[in-house]
């Protein structure tokens, strides 16, 4: 990985920092950038390889999901976690050679219409927290941070740190965390939530290699033009249909839900009706 490439990894990382809706982190993050790169310095063709590799992409925030918000592990070490299950699955389908596109492409869509559009348990979110009279979710939505010369020095290093990890990857080297480590630690108090609209939002990754790969005999330029066109385009369309994200502002102009009452705050009963005997004719 190149310094430049290192930089617009991290550009990546630092606007989902910036950015507070969810759904919108996702959608950013799903742009193909780190795979344009990759393919642009490969010069290798897609196979189906690379649509597997979307798959271990999305089970590595499941993963880091699953050891931080499940397990209570420290971020980092659930990034390290779940890098290690990336490796340890992907070096061995390494040698798996050419695969049928077609066949795989079809059993990945399957796969997403059956976990991208539900919520696997350990993505539920808990119960939420009592605090006080009001009751706050833990899932609620971050307010926009501002990146410091410090942070944006940190994530360059730490993109330039984790290139090494992928060279033995062959074809998964496009799919490869390398932002996703970072935003998985931008993303630590959303994570449930972001990991469930980022599966969802993988569906444009897989469109973007199905169309690269229809497109690849007209060279890689415009190979790579009509991957990006065809992955705005189902983004867009995922994101217009999306559910709202937990956390998320309501629309102007809808009414506010009504907060639960905290303990010791319940509305009293009604009193019951006092009942009066008919006063007798005189």
């Amino acid at each position: 990985m190149t310094f430049v490439s290192a930089l617009l990894i991290a550009a990546v990382v630092l606007v989902v920092r910036l950015i507070p809706s969810v759904r919108l982190k996702a959608a950013v993050y799903s742009l193909p950038i780190p795979m344009t790169l990759a393919l642009l310095a490969s010069g290798a063709p897609v196979d189906a390889r690379h649509l597997l590799g979307v798959v271990l992409l999305v089970g590595f925030f499941a993963v880091v999901t699953l050891l931080h918000h499940r397990c209570g592990a420290y971020i980092l070490l659930a990034d390290v976690g779940a890098i290690g299950a990336y490796l340890l699955i992907a070096w061995p389908l390494t040698g798996l050679g050419r695969l049928p596109f077609l066949p795989v492409l079809a059993a990945v869509c399957a796969l997403w219409a059956v976990v991208g559009l539900r919520r696997p348990p350990f993505m539920a979110p808990r119960q939420p927290l009592v605090v006080g009279p009001r009751r706050a979710s833990p899932e609620a939505k971050e307010a926009p941070r501002r990146p410091s010369l410090a942070n944006a020095a940190l994530v360059v290093g730490a993109a330039l740190l984790i290139a090494p990890l992928a060279g033995v990857l062959q074809a998964f080297v496009v799919t490869f965390p390398y932002s996703g480590v970072l935003v998985a630690v931008e993303t630590r108090r959303t994570l449930p939530a972001f990991t469930r609209q980022f599966a969802r939002a993988a569906l444009a990754l897989v469109a973007f290699l199905a169309a690269f790969r229809l497109a690849a005999p007209l060279g890689t330029v415009w190979a790579l033009a009509v991957g990006w066109a065809v992955h705005l385009t189902v983004a867009a369309v995922l994101v217009a249909t999306g559910a709202p994200s937990p956390g998320a502002a309501p629309s102007p102009g809808a009414p506010e839900a009504p907060e639960a009452p905290g303990p010791g705050l319940e509305d009293p009963a009604p009193a019951a009706p006092v009942r009066r005997d008919p006063e007798p004719d005189r």
